[in-house]
């Protein structure tokens, strides 16, 4: 009865109650997060029947004193939770029927792998269009900063050509009053020439 019983929950979730001697029971809609596959907890029938508190005697207790494994023939085939599951050869080595076959017995877990998957390439997506945005916005300050020092040049020489051509208009300027200031003396001269 125990293997039966272990055979068909194997694959079903239960939580181990360490409050009551490590007993287990089963994992109702809010525990089943923190709950454990039975293969993965106990290592045989027995065991999974004695933590269930269910008492397993040596010798069968049935009515008519048959034990139930002699009427239940488990030597057919092999219990689910004992089969041997496919090695990890990679997906070359398999066949198009047992990687789907695998994979269809399995949906949950893939189904939590490619969600998880999927966050994982959507958190690099972000981060990628992040790092192009960022690469962008640099770019556009040096472009930015460019204009801005050829400006400064352009205005610079601009300031510069100011500078000279003020300097050669002064030097003009100056050159038209020391030659004023040479007409005056040479006529206050010729004046002083005359008097005498």
């Amino acid at each position: 009865m125990c293997e039966t019983w272990f055979d068909l929950c194997h694959n079903e979730q239960f939580i181990v109650l360490s409050d009551k001697d490590n007993m287990l029971d089963f994992a109702n809609e809010t525990l089943k997060y923190e709950g454990k596959k039975l293969y993965t907890i106990v290592n045989d029938a027995e065991e999974f029947c004695n933590r269930m508190g269910y008492i397993v005697h040596d010798k069968p207790y049935c009515y008519n004193g048959i034990p139930i494994g002699q009427k239940i023939d488990l030597s057919k085939e092999k219990p689910q939770w004992n089969k041997q599951r496919p090695t990890n050869k990679g997906i070359v080595s398999m066949s198009f029927y047992k990687l789907l076959s695998y994979f269809l017995t399995n949906t949950q877990a893939y189904g939590n792998y490619l969600f998880y998957l999927g966050l994982i390439l959507i958190v690099i997506m972000i981060l990628y269009e992040v790092n192009i945005w960022q690469q962008k916005m640099r770019q556009e300050q040096i472009d930015i900063s460019k204009q801005i020092k050829q400006k400064l040049k352009i205005n610079q020489e601009k300031r510069i050509k100011k500078r000279k051509i003020l300097d050669i208009l002064r030097g003009q300027i100056n050159q038209q009053e020391s030659n004023v200031n040479q007409k005056q003396h040479n006529k206050q001269i010729d004046n002083i020439d005359k008097l005498d």
